[in-house]
């Protein structure tokens, strides 16, 4: 049974290390995640390409309504609805596209021999629906039509592009334009129109064309909090879809995550698989002598003798971070193609915790296995235990290839190991990830902090301009 009073464990003069500094350590926004489609009558839907491993959508005809699926196949919760053009047609049929046609993301055949066309003197639309306030949004739009001169402009608000899609005897096969940072409207929507004309940027007088379109997902700058800490949830809003700081929490598998009278954010199932939660907090770039950190309080709802662990991951999510809840078990496939680090502790009563870091790729391994470096006990405790805990992880570049993983419980004395050899490694982390195995009902989550603290000679160099505040936390109920 859950407490009546919320008794946390405090960190005393172990406390967190948080740092306002200047500008040094404002969150860089980058690409969440993005979606791809593919806009005519041989448009494939939910094929993996030869390049990248992409998923795409297919958009077969005019006034045709797509659920969008991310590149890695998850539901993004984001509608894609085309209206007004005059149909689908294929005109660039056998003609090979540049290797390099949106990095090479639209470099297939079936991206660029066909797609949507308007009438002439006619505008066409695409309205995406379902978008999230708390991200901005960029459309990468490619047109082609062989043997006319021609060009499309594709509009959003005020905001216009134009694309020579055609000339005589020869078809547009290496460009693309693009809109970037569009905020949705206040109904969750942004609506694209497009329109063709017989020169750059002119009146309505020919047919318009798209073939293809990216979607790509921003964390939103003005949506991260002050330097030096990056991202905080107390859930004292009572909503886990929009943080104080603007990341947005999602589920995987058949997760409850409910809130409770506005002061904590508990995760309940009943499924035989790993489930979880994760927050995207914006890409931060570690420079050496950076470190990341992640501070949280949680409580073990229910107590198993069993092996069980809980996983506690910090990523780079290589652009396929969720942006929806997705029914897919958060297990190693759910992670496939981020790059990172996840510590996992042990949960059993009468028993040591412990902490096993592992770095990811495309699969899983052991840093122990890597260098020979053991699990270790954490101060003798049970590990959520049925009691608040608190954990601290962080990730510190100190060397050009070489990482110190370090965690703490309870402000207990840190445990760490060094990664400078075997398996990829990455300088760029974006998203915190939660997760439990398949013994544990239910866990409860508090205070979530994540933070950057730059390396000692960047606090140096801002001289008068940058503040360093020391910031402990504090034994409290509440």
């Amino acid at each position: 049974m859950r407490p009546m009073r919320k008794i946390k464990k405090g960190w005393g003069t172990a406390g967190v290390l948080a740092l306002a500094i200047g500008l040094s350590c404002v969150a860089q926004a980058g690409v969440v995640t993005s979606m791809l489609i593919d806009c005519g009558p041989t448009a494939s839907s939910g094929f993996t390409n030869l390049l990248g491993g992409n998923v795409w959508n297919g958009c077969f005809s005019n006034n045709y309504t797509i659920s969008l699926l991310t590149t890695n196949g998850i539901s993004s919760g984001i509608s894609f609805r085309s209206e007004g053009s005059s149909g689908t047609g294929s005109w660039n049929l056998g003609a090979t596209p540049d290797a390099n046609l949106n990095d090479g993301k639209f470099a297939f055949k079936s991206v660029t021999q066909d797609g949507l066309f308007t009438a002439i003197n006619e505008a066409a639309t695409v309205t995406l629906s379902g978008l999230n306030a708390d991200y901005t949004y960029n459309l990468i739009l490619y047109g082609a039509r062989t043997n006319n001169v021609r060009y499309t402009t594709y509009t959003v608000g005020s905001s216009n592009v134009t694309l020579q899609t055609g000339s005589v005897g020869s078809w547009n096969s290496s460009q693309v334009v693009r809109i970037d940072n569009i905020t949705p409207d206040a109904q969750g929507q942004i609506v694209l129109s497009y329109y063709g004309s017989t020169t750059n940027g002119g009146v309505r007088n020919s047919n318009g064309y798209l073939n293809a379109m990216e979607i790509q997902v921003i964390l939103s700058p003005a949506a991260i909090s002050s330097p030096g800490v990056i991202l905080t949830d107390d859930f004292s809003d009572g909503n886990r879809t929009n943080t104080p700081n603007g990341g947005v929490w999602y589920k995987y598998g058949n997760t409850t995550l409910t809130t409770t009278s506005n002061l904590y954010m508990t995760l309940t199932t009943s499924e035989t698989v790993s489930r979880g939660a994760e927050l995207n907090f914006g890409a931060q770039k570690l420079s050496v002598g950076d470190k990341l950190s992640v501070s949280f309080d949680m409580m073990q709802n229910t107590v198993s003798n069993s092996a069980d662990r809980v996983r506690i991951g910090l990523y780079n999510s290589n652009g396929t971070a969720l942006i929806a809840d997705t029914a897919n078990a958060a297990t190693a496939a759910a992670y496939l193609g981020r790059v990172g680090y996840y510590a996992a502790l042990d949960t059993r009563t009468n028993s040591t915790g412990y902490v096993n870091i592992r770095n990811t790729t495309s699969t899983q391994t052991q840093l122990s296995t890597i260098t020979g470096q053991s699990q270790v006990s954490l101060n003798n405790v049970n590990i959520f235990d049925a009691n608040w805990d608190s954990v601290l992880w962080s990730i510190e570049r100190t060397g050009a290839a070489e990482y110190t993983l370090a965690i703490s419980v309870n402000g207990g004395a840190e445990k760490s190991w060094v990664h400078s050899s075997g398996g990829e490694m990455t300088d760029t982390f974006d998203t915190f990830v939660l997760y439990q195995s398949t013994g544990i009902a239910s866990f409860t989550l508090d205070n979530v902090q994540v933070s950057v603290i730059p390396e000692p000679a960047t606090i140096g160099m801002l001289g008068l301009g940058g503040v360093t505040l020391l910031m402990f936390r504090r034994r409290f109920i509440r």
